[in-house]
Order: structure tokens, then C-alpha cells, then sequence
């Protein structure tokens, strides 16, 4: 009888699979004929959770080890998982259709990126000037201790304005790397890769700088090199998987504690063993499972408190008067690991399921009506606004896949505000600029 019970489980599990791979699809390829960067929430998504949950599947568990004891999952519990990211998948995908037929928008024109735009270079140029004053800054701050500041050390102790102008503003304009190599400036591209890099490994900070620099490449070669299909289909296989091992790569090199050591990774090569170990990208999907079982377990799960914290992005916490809650990423890590030191990130839905179990419904229709409004900036824009904004955003997207919520939507949200506010003041002074004439 247990045998039978079992094959009739694995087959259900299955069928939800299928299913579930249908209005996967479905997302997908309107990302994709539309050219909207959210389809890198997709990749993200399928990299380190759905494609996985195949192989779990038909090994009817999912185990790994961290912290010396062996976290294991049976296929219910898989089952469960999967159910619930179809619910949620499914909601987002008529939530889209709403919106679009509420607002229909034409596609992200990606080959606007082309047009010159000069006053745009002047900006970006200044705001690479403003990193590279942060990092003289930190430099008259630490000596030569800032090329040995740990990653926890340096969050502890840079101020928040340098570690904004050092690691938060290349997010905002990397995407000048795609829009110098479209325009045939490659050695201005590369030189600028260079840097940024160097930055990275001399004073250390976020890996999602060196793995959107990566990002500028892979949209270079998908979107503007000149190839057959089948080619093109290729790198983005390859960079769907290999995105996965670097960014686990990536995480080793951040948390490392001085650019010697950093410099060391690279000379001696990266254990494998340690890549592939603890609740890296390559496990991340058993903390969703994990939070699957304890769910009734922990009181802080199913409080809405960070999709609560998301609608109040604006409002920053020391003003909030406690309305807005705190940094739910650190209860995940806390009711993953017993300890609040850290944040976790237990893919997208794994997030979602932790703070809203019932309610992932609200975060999908919110996560649909920002990939509209993205839409709606994305596809009025071109030269290196289109660039800047399309790489940011898609990065972003890559850590909302990922399971980082928060500071991903605010980083889209930002990002396609300021494209608004930029093009409403231009139409405003082109149109002074006709009555005057």
C-alpha cells in the first residue's frame, strides 16, 4: 500500500510540474516578446529553484548539509512547495493581463539603446566621478586598512553615504558598459569594466556590481550580436546555469576579508566543494522547504511584514514613528539558523510564502503592476537612459528571483521614477522651448 500511496504522490507531484512548467512559459514568453527585464526574474527563478525541484522530485527527497548537521525533505513537502509557487505564478500571470488591458503598451525597443546621446555620457561620467570620490574618501578614512575591511567589518563601520557612493551607485549606471560597447566604444567599455572591478576586489562591497558588469556582456551578445539563433539560445542556457555559479563564486569573493585574500581566490583557484556547499545558490531552495514545515511553528510568518515594509519604501524607518517593520530577511535567517546576524534570502517564493502564506496573492498583483509600470518607462525610452535603466532594472529582477524583495523593488521602483521624471521634464522644456519659438 505504501508503494502505491508513494507512485500516486510522485505522479500528482509531476502533473503540478507540468502545469506549473505552462504558465511558467507563459510568464516567460511575454517577458520575452515584450523585452521586459523581469524575464531575468524568470531566470533567476528556474536557475535555482523550479530546474532543481525536477531532480527532487525524482529523488522523492532533497538534502544537504550546513553547519555540520543534514537538512532533509521528503516529497510532500516538495509537493507542497511547488503548489504553492504554481497558485502564486498563476495569480501573476492574470494579474499582467489586467494591466494590459487596462493600459496596453508597445514592447522595449532594446536596438534605441543605438542613438547617441551626449548629455547622457556627461551625467553618468559624473556620477562615475562620485564613486571614484567615495573611494578616496574611504581611503583617507582607513589607510591602507580599507583594502582588509571584512565584508561584516565594512557594513559596521563605513558610513551609510560612502558605502551608498562605493557600492550603491554603479548600480545605477553599469548599464553605460552595454551602451559603449553598442555604440563601438568597447575600449571605453572595457576600461570601465576594469575599474569597477578593481574597485570590487581593492575595498570589497556588494557582488551584484561584478555580476551586473557580467550582465552588460550577456545582453550584448543575446540582444546586439550578430549570430544565428541557435547560438543565441545557447549563451542564454549557458548564461542561466553559469549566472548560478557565479554568483556563488561572487559570494565567496565578497566575503572574503581583504583584496590579498580576494587576489589569492583567484590565483589558487575556487574548492568546488565549497562553492557547491552550505545554503548557497545551489541549496537555497531547501530554506523555502525548511519554512514549508515550520511554518505554523514560527509567529512572525504570515504577518505581511515585508510586503508591508515593500508599500512603504518611501518612508525611511527612522521616521516612521515604528509603522514601518523592521528587516523581515533578518527573521527568515533567524527562523532558518536560530540567530538575527544575517539576512536570508529563500528564493522568491520562499519569501513570499514566509511572509504572507495565504495572502501571496498581494505580492503577486504587486509584483505584476511594477513589471507594468517598468514597461510603460522602458519602452519610452533609448540611448544610454534605456541602457542604465534596462541593466539596473534587470539586475534588480535577477534579486527578486533570488528572494531579496525589499531593496530589489526599491531599486526598480527608483530607477523607473527617476526615467519618469526625467522624460517629464524634457517633454516640459521641449514644449517651452516650441511656444517660445
Amino acid at each position: 500500500m505504501d508503494f502505491f500511496n508513494t507512485t500516486f504522490q510522485l505522479l500528482i507531484t509531476l502533473l503540478i510540474f507540468i502545469i506549473t512548467t505552462y504558465i511558467l512559459y507563459l510568464n516567460v514568453k511575454k517577458d520575452w516578446q515584450q523585452n521586459n527585464p523581469f524575464i531575468y526574474m524568470w531566470g533567476a527563478v528556474v536557475a535555482i529553484y523550479f530546474l532543481p525541484t525536477f531532480f527532487d522530485i525524482l529523488q522523492q527527497r532533497m538534502a544537504f548539509e550546513y553547519l555540520g548537521s543534514t537538512h532533509s525533505y521528503n516529497l510532500e513537502t516538495i509537493m507542497s512547495a511547488l503548489l504553492y509557487f504554481l497558485f502564486f505564478i498563476f495569480v501573476y500571470y492574470i494579474g499582467g493581463l489586467i494591466f494590459e488591458f487596462a493600459l496596453p503598451l508597445r514592447k522595449v525597443d532594446l536596438q534605441r539603446i543605438k542613438s547617441n546621446d551626449e548629455k547622457g555620457v556627461l551625467f553618468v561620467v559624473g556620477l562615475i566621478g562620485l564613486t571614484l570620490f567615495g573611494v578616496f574618501i574611504l581611503y583617507r578614512m582607513f589607510g591602507g586598512r580599507v583594502f582588509s575591511l571584512g565584508f561584516v567589518e565594512a557594513r559596521d563601520t563605513v558610513p551609510a553615504y560612502l558605502t551608498f557612493l562605493v557600492q550603491g551607485l554603479p548600480k545605477l549606471y553599469i548599464g553605460i558598459i552595454l551602451w559603449l560597447a553598442v555604440v563601438n566604444r568597447k575600449f571605453l567599455a572595457i576600461l570601465l569594466s576594469v575599474l569597477l572591478t578593481a574597485i570590487f576586489f581593492g575595498v570589497g562591497g556588494t557582488r551584484q556590481n561584478l555580476v551586473q558588469i557580467l550582465l552588460c556582456a550577456f545582453l550584448y551578445f543575446v540582444y546586439f550580436w550578430d549570430v544565428r539563433a541557435y547560438k543565441k539560445i545557447s549563451i542564454v542556457a549557458l548564461g542561466i546555469l553559469g549566472g548560478v555559479l557565479i554568483f556563488s563564486i561572487s559570494k565567496l569573493l565578497r566575503n572574503s576579508g581583504s583584496l590579498d585574500e580576494r587576489l589569492e581566490l583567484l590565483v589558487a583557484g575556487f574548492d568546488v566543494f565549497e562553492v557547491l556547499s552550505g545554503i548557497g545558490e545551489f541549496f537555497v531552495r531547501g530554506v523555502y522547504y525548511d519554512f514549508i514545515e515550520k511554518y505554523s511553528a514560527v509567529t512572525e510568518f504570515g504577518k505581511m511584514q515585508y510586503f508591508l515594509r515593500t508599500l512603504l519604501f518611501w518612508l525611511p524607518s527612522s521616521f516612521s514613528g515604528g509603522i514601518k517593520p523592521d528587516d523581515f530577511e533578518y527573521v527568515m535567517f533567524w527562523a532558518f539558523n536560530g540567530t538575527l546576524n544575517a539576512t536570508m534570502h529563500p528564493t522568491l517564493p520562499g519569501s513570499i510564502f514566509a511572509d504572507s502564506g495565504p495572502l501571496f496573492w498581494c505580492w503577486s498583483l504587486l509584483l505584476a503592476g511594477v513589471r507594468h509600470y517598468v514597461q510603460f518607462i522602458l519602452s519610452r525610452e533609448g540611448g544610454i537612459r534605456l541602457a542604465v535603466g534596462y541593466v539596473a532594472i534587470a539586475m534588480s529582477c535577477i534579486m527578486i528571483g533570488r528572494g531579496a524583495l525589499y531593496a530589489a523593488i526599491l531599486t526598480t521602483l527608483f530607477m523607473s521614477i527617476l526615467l519618469h521624471l526625467y522624460a517629464m521634464v524634457s517633454e516640459l522644456a521641449a514644449h517651452r522651448s516650441k511656444l517660445e519659438y
